[in-house]
């Protein structure tokens, strides 16, 4: 078993992203993400990767202090909240090259096993604590209404898993995708991005 020291460079809802060797970053998931997850991410991430999608190569998994980890292609660049804090005139420049990602993420044929997004919300929705049930049943109720789709999603599509390279943007963050309908997907990236703007950090930098 692997030891790191050094502090990480990036951390998300997940894990913490620290750097590892030339060219490459460690994705190393708290305890809390469940081993079959991360071997999803795996398989899920070769999936998409080979449709030609602007995502990092993931490599082995691997154990570092006790945790789970996988190793990712290192991207360089800045995600796109970053870039915005630093610009904000451009944030209708970046809406719509977000728009144009989330884009090509729909019209992607797959060919490989992806969950399905109806089967991964009735999870989510179940297993939410902090969710009354009068309002699990509403929610699993709308949720029997959704049109099913068959199109890829990512799931958790924002301006942090969105990192400006010199060679374009790159798309991160991969555990959340799956087959189902596009509107869903949408309508998850635009809680995601009003919930953020609310907070003190993005307010005060927009």
């Amino acid at each position: 078993m692997k030891e790191i020291k050094a502090p990480p460079i990036a951390n998300g809802r997940t894990a913490e992203i620290y750097s590892w060797k030339e060219g490459e970053v460690l994705k190393l998931f708290y305890d809390w993400v469940k081993l079959e997850d991360i071997k999803n991410e795996v398989r899920i991430v070769r999936t998409i990767h080979a449709c030609g999608l602007p995502i990092p190569t993931v490599g082995d998994l691997i154990h570092v202090n006790g945790r789970t980890g996988l190793i990712y292609q290192r991207e360089y660049g800045d995600n796109m909240w970053k870039n915005l804090s630093q610009k904000p005139w451009r944030v209708f420049d970046y809406a719509g090259r977000m728009a144009k990602l989330h884009f090509q993420i729909h019209t992607r044929t797959i060919q490989g096993e992806i969950p399905f997004q109806e089967q991964k919300l009735f999870a989510k929705i179940r297993d939410a604590e902090s969710i009354p049930s009068r309002l699990k049943s509403k929610a699993l109720s709308a949720l029997e209404t959704m049109p099913n789709n068959n199109q890829l999603c990512h799931g958790d599509l924002h301006p942090g898993n969105i990192l400006m390279t010199a060679d374009g943007e790159v798309i991160i963050d991969w555990i959340d995708s799956s087959i189902g309908n596009p509107l869903a997907d949408l309508a998850r990236t635009t809680i995601l991005i009003l919930g953020a703007m609310e907070t003190p950090q993005i307010k005060g930098s927009l």
